[in-house]
């Protein structure tokens, strides 16, 4: 990772681009003044002193008040503590005003409609897939064809589901990888079976869940797959029941 991907990923963690460049900077040396890092950087030395008490403000950097003044970063690992830390701290305080705008509105909690919808990108997909897993009340059915669409966190969710009672069946082809995600499933309690689809299935079809006979997500190729899968969901109460009938007896066959 270059520089210029390694500020960016910084300006996308709040800091801004002088702070960025800042921090990198002083990644490579000790303790510096503003001349110094003005002199590694692309940042003015007039701009270093804001950028610094940015980043003292964040924890990031060090000061001392000496003549002129010095300036050392925190190790990489303690800056990573506290982005996690701030980070967390403000999506939390996020979703509590969302939720009070909701309340305040007097909206009521969305339910599931009967339509589809569609859901893309790996890490979006996988997580709607472990909300339907968290959700599931008797039976699971869980068809992948890589490694990729079951991440630890899904592992962890089918864990907990079979746990709690429900019947839990996982499924894929023989060509895969995915028989490597198998020691971290509860052997005892969570079926793994490798299958082989119909054609038109198996060329077609990323993943496929099935939850109870409530929710069904069904993902598609695409050229970029499976970093950017594509998945279809529905759990509606016309639309869900008949779709998650007829995939079951094509994983069944």
């Amino acid at each position: 990772m270059d520089d210029t991907t390694l500020t960016e990923s910084l300006k996308e963690l709040g800091l801004s681009t002088y702070a960025a460049e800042t921090f990198l900077g002083l990644q490579r040396v000790g303790p510096a003044t503003a001349s110094d890092i003005a002199a590694i950087t692309d940042v003015p030395r007039s701009q270093v002193y804001g950028a610094a008490d940015e980043l003292e403000e964040l924890g990031l950097v060090n000061v001392q008040s000496s003549n002129p003044k010095e300036f050392r970063a925190v190790s990489p690992s303690t800056a990573g503590e506290l982005l996690r830390s701030r980070i967390a701290q403000q999506t939390t305080e996020m979703v509590s005003q969302l939720e009070a705008i909701r309340a305040a509105d007097g909206r009521p909690e969305q339910g599931e409609s009967d339509s589809i919808w569609r859901v893309q990108g790996l890490q979006n997909t996988n997580q709607k897939a472990i909300d339907f897993l968290e959700s599931a009340d008797s039976r699971v059915h869980y068809y992948v064809t890589a490694a990729a669409f079951l991440p630890s966190a899904a592992v962890d969710a089918l864990e907990a589901t079979a746990t709690d009672g429900c019947t839990v069946s996982v499924f894929a082809p023989a060509d895969t990888a995915v028989a490597e995600r198998r020691p971290g499933l509860v052997a005892d309690t969570i079926g793994f079976e490798h299958i082989d689809p119909p054609a038109a299935f198996a060329d077609n079809c990323t993943r496929l869940l099935v939850v109870d006979d409530s929710a069904v997500l069904i993902g598609v190729t695409t050229p970029q797959a499976p970093r950017e899968e594509l998945c279809f969901w529905s759990a509606g109460e016309q639309v869900a029941p008949p779709l998650a009938a007829a995939f079951r007896a094509v994983l069944r066959q």
